[in-house]
């Protein structure tokens, strides 16, 4: 399912054109491309029974998607630079510390459930 998600999401950025820096493609469809590739690396791998390259592949995916792509949307001139900025940087501060939050409980919760 969820890679199936990720081609939609992928693909769907070639529909995006608001950046422009090589004709009608930027940074945002190098990684697009970058993502079906590696997709298309992780199936060829647990197909071909290697789960740790699997493993590292989707993993290292899940985290570039939401870090990288998420510090490209708040790149300064970007919408949601604007978004989240606007009040003088009021709104990050609280989304950051919600974030440093869960982050904690998730940790707490992997080490309860790791002693068991």
């Amino acid at each position: 399912m969820w890679v199936g998600v990720m081609v939609v999401v992928a693909l769907s950025s070639f529909l995006i054109s608001e950046m422009r820096m090589f004709g009608p493609y930027s940074l945002i469809h190098a990684l697009s491309v970058l993502t079906l590739v590696s997709l298309i690396v992780g199936i060829v791998a647990i197909r071909r029974g290697n789960l740790k390259a699997h493993r590292f592949i989707m993993i290292s995916l899940y985290v570039f998607a939401l870090v990288l792509t998420g510090a490209f949307t708040l790149l300064p001139g970007r919408r949601m630079h604007a978004v989240i900025f606007a009040d003088g940087g009021q709104t990050a501060a609280v989304l950051a510390t919600l974030i440093a939050t869960l982050i904690g409980v998730l940790l707490l919760v992997r080490r309860r459930y790791s002693r068991a």
